[in-house]
């Protein structure tokens, strides 16, 4: 089993969100997959609610931001895949997601429990996704 989440534990976070700039009243969006610090912890009752986590933004930018306790993972619980999430609701758009997982299988079941194995999942890891892709000749003579 693994150890709960502690302060000065680093985390990735598994959502893109908005982080307050430290010092200034400027924010800015950390994408999912971005390791930081837990800095504190909210409790609700006896247990996480959510975590206070600290960014670092290149050069002397940091940010903080608030995290679910769902929203963060520890990077060395496997590798870290990406994902659109596509729900079935008629108004429902693509949500970008990352999870942490071992390997294609469990990050893909890991979704489907979230998310219901009725969704679309776009999965992927980042040596996937930056590979250089094969085109298919074009079949329509505008080569």
């Amino acid at each position: 089993m693994q150890q709960p989440i502690a302060e000065n534990d680093v985390v990735v976070s598994l959502v893109d969100t908005s982080a307050q700039l430290i010092g200034e009243p400027a924010t800015r969006v950390v994408e999912a997959g971005t390791t930081g610090a837990v800095v504190a912890i909210h409790r609700q009752g006896s247990g996480v609610a959510a975590y206070e986590v600290e960014f670092p933004l290149g050069g002397n930018s940091w940010g903080l931001a608030t995290l679910a306790i769902d929203e963060v993972d520890r990077p060395s619980s496997g590798r870290l895949y990406h994902a659109m999430v596509w729900q079935q609701a008629a108004n429902s758009t693509g949500l970008r997601v990352a999870v942490c997982a071992e390997d294609l299988n469990e990050a893909s079941t890991k979704l489907e429990a979230k998310y219901g194995s009725g969704n679309v999942f776009n999965l992927h890891n980042r040596e996937d996704a930056e590979s250089p892709r094969w085109a298919a000749p074009s079949l329509c003579g505008d080569a």
